[in-house]
């Protein structure tokens, strides 16, 4: 009692924020070391790889965003693709930041939903501090060309910051309703970044921060929403037939295959977001090329898509091993060769992330950066990486990070120095 009551004698907010942070750090801290372990692995990587020219060019591709020429619908389509970056960063930790088995308490104190989101966007704040670096470096850029227009980057980077992170702290809360004003806030602040007299940008982006912050205030008051949610439950006519069970789309499957890609499916295994970031980051990558014409550059950006793509696919082999694991006493009971499963986990993978290296080396191909012969070994190697990935579950969890980054470092400094030389 005496604990509980110096508790509840503590700010509402402070205590909710160590409680929080305090979770997050505890049950997150691993997968949270190693991102760290794995950006802190990419700077000090090859010295082949031009790591500063790269983050030149992130600054330059956010100063492109923020403050770069362009239509509204360019400037609204890339404010939309650098949120979904962010999020999709955050959805990794999401469920941490949001309290896990935890939340069942969480839900119980008395906080608001404004000092939710509040606390999610601070603790999101931390998390995304690498990915706000190429837009510091933008603003040096714009600063170091035009002094006169650094005040409107900063204007319009503030707003981005605040729009991101209400965004991420949303989601995390599931207060979808404030996504709505903040989808309506990006194309103000889309009309800001345009290339205009800095009055009217400052008045969009005025505008963009007014609708941000007017969503903010007003989440959790949709009554009229609710009363019409309760209204049609109460006067929804029910059917006199039983409606029939679900159709299984897997059902046409293997067994095998079946069971493979349930385990992929379940919730909170992460495979189906890493599978859509392998999808959408070369084509990200092309764009981000076509910026810069496809030169010398093109290739390192390529190679180490590539090698990033690699890491995510131990994802899916951590999570198929883990599903053998705990079916290994059905499984021993059947006639199975020895290493049926490590043969069906190489297959299912590579097919699912081999063919993302022909989206990766196809605009190198086109425009004749790498010949025929290298394009094939990019290939083969690219393979035989994959398969590494997988030999790597040997290694206990703390160390294995560390291993598949070694992997894929070496992988990228034969490619640079040897392949395309």
């Amino acid at each position: 009692m005496t604990g509980l009551g110096s508790a509840g004698a503590k700010p509402g907010f402070a205590f909710f924020l160590g409680l929080r942070a305090r979770y997050l750090l505890h049950a997150g801290k691993a997968l949270l070391v190693q991102r760290w372990m794995m950006l802190m692995g990419a700077v000090m990587a090859s010295p082949s790889i031009p790591f500063v020219a790269i983050f030149l060019h992130l600054g330059h591709l956010s100063l492109a965003v923020l403050a770069g020429p362009g239509g509204l619908r360019a400037h609204f389509v890339a404010v939309l693709a650098a949120q979904a970056v962010f999020v999709a960063w955050s959805q990794g930790l999401g469920g941490f930041v949001r309290g896990g088995s935890f939340r069942a308490f969480i839900d119980t104190l008395p906080i608001t939903p404004q000092h939710r989101l509040l606390i999610t966007g601070i603790l999101l704040a931390a998390l995304d501090l690498p990915l706000f670096l190429p837009f510091i470096i933008g603003g040096v850029l714009i600063g170091s060309a035009s002094l006169s227009a650094l005040p409107h980057y900063s204007m319009a980077l503030i707003v981005f910051v605040g729009l991101v992170l209400l965004l991420q702290a949303a989601l995390v809360e599931r207060l979808f309703s404030l996504c709505v004003a903040i989808f309506l806030a990006n194309s103000l602040r889309a009309a800001g970044c345009m290339t205009q007299p800095f009055w009217s940008g400052a008045l969009c982006l005025i505008g963009a921060a007014g609708l941000g912050v007017a969503g903010f205030i007003l989440v959790g008051r949709e009554l009229g929403l609710t009363s019409l949610s309760i209204w049609l439950a109460a006067h929804r006519r029910v059917p006199s037939y039983v409606r029939a069970k679900p159709v299984d789309r897997l059902a046409r499957l293997s067994p095998v295959l079946r069971l493979q890609l349930r385990s992929w499916l379940e919730p909170g295994s992460g495979v189906s977001v890493l599978l859509v970031i392998a999808l959408f980051l070369p084509i990200g990558l092309w764009v981000l090329l076509s910026v810069f014409a496809y030169d010398g550059r093109s290739i390192p950006v390529m190679i180490v898509g590539m090698a990033l793509v690699a890491q995510f696919s131990l994802v899916p082999f951590v999570v198929l091993d883990t599903a053998h694991r705990h079916a290994a006493p059905f499984i021993r009971t059947l006639p199975l060769p020895r290493f049926f499963w490590v043969r069906r986990d190489l297959i299912l993978v590579l097919s699912v992330f081999a063919p993302s290296a022909l989206i990766f080396v196809l605009p190198l191909c086109v425009h004749a950066l790498v010949s025929p012969a290298s394009l094939i070994a990019i290939v083969m190697t690219y393979g035989l990486l994959l398969c590494a990935m997988r030999l790597s579950l040997c290694i206990d969890t703390r160390w294995r990070p560390m291993a598949s980054m070694a992997l894929s470092i070496l992988w990228v400094s034969f490619i640079l120095m040897e392949v395309t030389a």
